[in-house]
């Protein structure tokens, strides 16, 4: 790990944006499946995993997590790369360091306000949300999602990051307004931005889209079925999905 993160901050180095996803992937659970709401932002499993051989891979998690921790600095240096992906990755290693604290949140947030890339700004805010819920800071980091997402005149991409969070930090079920506000941003730009967010997974499966915001506002991690006509008879992604 810090083999990976000492490269990824050499600029001369290729596929630096590589190098931090690879880190940073590391440093989380293998995702088996599709993420409901209830797995979105879990960094990793509370109960023990074992791999394969028997290695107990939540060690390994830490450990790497660990590690991400102690190049922070570095890592909120990468959030100003002129290279977007560079600094779509640095914000997706940070959201899973161990120990986290109020200085990489602060730096994920001021990198947020100065960011124009939808893309990024829907990961920024995914990367907030997500080291909020390991710092225990739920109930601050949902009510900052639900000013987001509510306010019309926020960038798309910062609104619909926070659509997406929003859930995957409650039980409660989603209010008709989030609902709305998944229809308003229903654009294929916002189609676009989606696909290269590391948190956005299965998109590419057949109604992909709309398969995926339906799980992710309905909980169904009890292995019940997703509702269905989660927009009634219209689908807004419908389009989108040629």
């Amino acid at each position: 790990m810090p083999f990976l993160l000492r490269m990824a901050a050499d600029p001369t180095v290729h596929h630096r944006d590589e190098l931090l996803r690879l880190a940073a992937d590391i440093a989380r659970r293998n995702y088996w499946g599709r993420e409901g709401r209830t797995e979105l932002l879990l960094v990793t499993d509370p109960e023990p995993r074992f791999d394969v051989s028997g290695y107990l891979a939540n060690w390994s998690i830490e450990a790497s997590r660990n590690a991400i921790a102690a190049h922070a600095a570095s890592l909120i240096g990468l959030l100003r790369d002129p290279d977007p992906r560079v600094r779509g990755r640095a914000a997706y290693a940070l959201a899973a360091a161990l120990p986290g604290g109020d200085a990489i949140t602060d730096a994920l947030r001021a990198r947020l306000s100065a960011e124009t890339d939808a893309t990024l700004q829907i990961g920024l805010v995914l990367a907030v949300a997500q080291h909020a819920r390991e710092l225990t800071q739920t109930d601050t980091a949902l009510e900052w999602t639900r000013t987001l997402w509510s306010d019309p005149t926020q960038p798309a991409g910062v609104r619909l990051g926070a659509v997406i969070a929003w859930p995957c930090l409650t039980t409660a079920p989603p209010p008709p307004a989030l609902v709305d506000a998944v229809t308003d941003l229903a654009t294929p730009e916002m189609y676009d931005a989606l696909h290269d967010v590391p948190w956005a997974l299965h998109l590419d499966n057949p109604r992909g889209l709309k398969a995926w915001f339906t799980i992710l506002l309905h909980d169904t991690s009890d292995g019940a079925a997703p509702p269905q006509g989660v927009w009634g008879n219209d689908d807004p992604w419908a389009d989108l999905e040629s």
